[in-house]
């Protein structure tokens, strides 16, 4: 799976960070294919670059330090960070029993919190059940990928324009 989001903050559109969810059927190491596709990415002015595993993350400011690491697990996420924002922070994160990026932005904005944090209090519990009830509750434009041992979840905002959501 790949995303961009963009968003638009004073009438212009801008282009936020990109996320990588990658699952090898069989059952084999999926960072190179991650690390391959962040590479060849062809966003600008990209500041962090993030891989994680259900149980590793590791974030850079460039693919460099990333290119020889090997996370040793079938579901992979990566994500090419951009900051748009002041709240915005370089992923993936970290959650009980997973990792996860969340890219975009929800609405109404919250004055106090940050778009992730929103996202990771959501997710408390049941992370698919929760996954789902967050697609469903949530209005904005986002994307978001979740890594678990041996499971994929992955969702957009089904009210995009292109309304090509999907939660596997």
């Amino acid at each position: 799976m790949f995303y961009q989001t963009s968003y638009a903050t004073s009438g212009k559109s801008s282009a936020m960070g990109a996320i990588i969810a990658v699952i090898h059927k069989k059952l084999e190491d999926a960072t190179e294919t991650v690390l391959d596709s962040l590479k060849a990415l062809t966003i600008r002015k990209v500041e962090a670059y993030g891989i994680a595993s259900s149980a590793t993350i590791q974030i850079e400011k460039n693919l460099k330090p990333l290119q020889t690491r090997r996370l040793n697990a079938p579901i992979v996420i990566g994500y090419a960070f951009q900051k748009i924002t002041e709240q915005d922070t370089p992923q993936p994160l970290n959650l009980t029993g997973s990792t996860a990026v969340f890219d975009g932005r929800t609405f109404p904005i919250q004055q106090n919190s940050r778009d992730v944090d929103v996202f990771a209090k959501k997710l408390e519990g049941n992370k698919e059940e929760r996954a789902k009830a967050f697609v469903a509750e949530v209005e904005g434009d986002y994307a978001f990928a979740i890594a678990n041992s041996d499971r994929l979840i992955a969702a957009r905002d089904p009210r995009s324009e292109e309304h090509t959501s999907e939660l596997q």
